[in-house]
């Protein structure tokens, strides 16, 4: 069989709009397991590459050269070294191994001669294909002159700007940059997939009493048991013996392993090089702004690295402490008999509200709340806990409560399911227990048990219709 097959300059661009095209006119066309393949694969790169898992690299070419009796041809060089880029992480030779056991056959055909029947390998096709692509993601990259002025003369510079006019470099001074190059990634290497251990950085909080007294410390957690995890204070002060079996769940070498880490830690993280300045770092010092730094910009950093960063609870999604406008609400008492209650809920139920000021679900008073307002430091201490604040919003927030805190307190319960809806993240709800049970059943279509047909219902209700009426 001869399948006939199309060039693609730009295929990133290719696949995706082939695929989103397929997911939009399905009826039409079918992608195939090879494009299908591609387009899963170089979303999985994606993320590796905008988390900067990669480095600058140098590409080592032998030339075979013909033999002459000449003393220039004697002095030529048989290698030629290129500027490239690498990928370099765990998670990319994790997802190597994922997709090289799930990769269709039809994708390592398509060699530029036809008339032999030959496959590409599996592993060394994806590499190919990942390299290509982070080339063309970094030099497809617009950088600023000042950037440029910063990176001249260095091999950053070339692997940047790999097609500005370069002769191949073939002296003896680049190759001994080759084998520079090479310990630094071989170090970089045992730093980040090598060792034994995964370093740990640990954010303790300060007391209110001394709030530029927080704490950054080191830690290291086992490769192959991320639960087992050995403090370097601990660790410090046990006795040699103790210490060597202490370290030996984190691989070999683990003391000088641990240095390298750090030091290459200090590189995404200056600060680190304040607790390196002992010959047995536990951790260093931080003030609050550092620590906010820290919390804010460089954790992730550190993270992304392949670090691991433990923050304080406070910090997470799920107890981080919001300001926000609580709405407290109750079903407003019938009055007169023309309000007795027929047992249903109306759209036009009128519900009685109060606005009120609210920090992580607990009620805030107004001077209270301006004080936060007016604090100057973004990380503050609230009711004894830790917070950030966002002094825009509180702001407006107050503004807002001031303004409405006096209008006639009643809505319907039309209104207050698009409150709801619109303003899902600033407002905090506190209904009574009639709202609560109302909601709660409009919530959970498990709920309702389907009705039986009406005696007086000329016909049969199906299933879902009788789950309606129920709900109804």
């Amino acid at each position: 069989w001869q399948v006939s097959c199309y060039r693609v300059p730009d295929v990133i661009a290719a696949l995706n709009d082939i695929h989103f095209i397929a997911l939009h006119a399905a009826e039409d066309f079918q992608l195939g397991a090879d494009l299908l393949f591609w387009h899963q694969y170089s979303q999985a790169l994606k993320g590796i590459i905008v988390k900067d898992q990669y480095i600058p690299a140098l590409k080592y070419q032998a030339i075979s050269s013909t033999p002459t009796k000449s003393k220039r041809a004697k002095n030529s060089s048989s290698f030629e070294l290129h500027p490239a880029w690498e990928l370099l992480s765990d998670t990319y030779e994790t997802t190597l191994q994922r997709y090289d056991a799930a990769m269709p056959g039809v994708c390592r055909a398509g060699l530029n001669s036809p008339d032999s029947v030959a496959l590409f390998d599996k592993e060394p096709l994806l590499r190919h294909f990942s390299e290509c692509l982070l080339h063309d993601v970094v030099t497809g990259t617009p950088f600023t002159a000042k950037f440029d002025q910063q990176i001249a003369g260095t091999l950053l510079y070339e692997c940047v700007y790999p097609y500005r006019p370069a002769l191949p470099q073939t002296s003896d001074k680049a190759l001994e940059d080759y084998r520079h190059w090479l310990a630094w990634r071989a170090n970089l290497t045992r730093a980040h997939t090598g060792a034994g251990f995964t370093l740990c950085f640990r954010l303790e909080e300060a007391s209110p009493a001394d709030i530029d007294n927080w704490q950054l410390h080191f830690l290291v957690a086992a490769r192959n048991d991320p639960s087992l995890k050995l403090s370097l204070d601990e660790y410090w002060r046990l006795n040699p013996k103790s210490r060597a079996a202490a370290a030996r769940p984190f691989g070999k070498d683990f003391e000088k392993n641990l240095l390298l880490a750090l030091g290459y830690a200090a590189r995404i993280y200056p600060t680190v090089w304040n607790g390196l300045a002992t010959d047995q770092p536990t951790g260093c010092h931080l003030t609050m702004d550092e620590a906010f730094a820290f919390l804010k910009e460089s954790a992730w950093v550190l993270g992304d690295a392949g670090y691991a960063v433990i923050v304080p609870a406070w910090w997470t999604p799920d107890g981080r402490r919001r300001a926000k406008v609580r709405l407290k609400t109750a079903m407003r008492s019938p009055k007169g008999a023309s309000a007795t209650s027929n047992g249903y809920f109306s759209l036009s139920t009128l519900i009685s509200y109060e606005y009120q000021l609210s920090i992580g679900g607990q009620v805030v008073t107004e001077e209270e709340w301006q004080q936060l307002v007016n604090a100057k430091s973004p990380l503050v201490q609230f009711r004894g806990q830790w917070m950030e604040l966002d002094r825009d919003k509180m702001q407006q927030l107050l503004q807002f409560w001031q303004t409405h805190q006096h209008e006639e307190q009643e809505i319907t319960l039309l209104d207050m399911l698009k409150i709801g809806t619109e303003a899902e993240d600033d407002l905090e709800w506190d209904h009574d227990q009639s709202l609560r049970d109302m909601l709660s059943m409009l919530h959970d279509k498990n709920a309702f048990a389907p009705i039986e047909d009406p005696a007086t219902l000329q016909g049969t209700l199906r299933d879902y219709q009788k789950r309606g009426v129920a709900w109804l």
